[in-house]
């Protein structure tokens, strides 16, 4: 089994001898905080949907909010860490 360095890694499954450099790797940590992120304005301006157009609505507006929020910390975390 060949060795790797710590800053590139083998395609699963691959046969080709080409690997996977770290940019890569960040970019596509990147990509996916950035979705993260936008998933997390998603929810919680749903939240705010629920929040104006239901009567009695606290509940449901407050476990959107609530989720969005952390889905987006999750994806400021992730890209934090790839760009650093």
């Amino acid at each position: 089994m060949p060795e790797t360095s710590s800053t590139s890694w083998r395609r699963l499954g691959s046969t080709s001898e080409r690997d996977i450099t770290f940019t890569e790797v960040a970019s596509l940590a990147v990509t996916v905080a950035k979705v993260l992120e936008a998933l997390g304005l998603g929810f919680t301006s749903y939240a705010l949907f629920v929040g104006f157009s239901q009567d009695h609505s606290m509940g449901p507006e407050l476990s959107w909010m609530m989720g969005g929020a952390v889905v987006f910390l999750l994806g400021y975390v992730i890209e934090s860490k790839a760009s650093a």
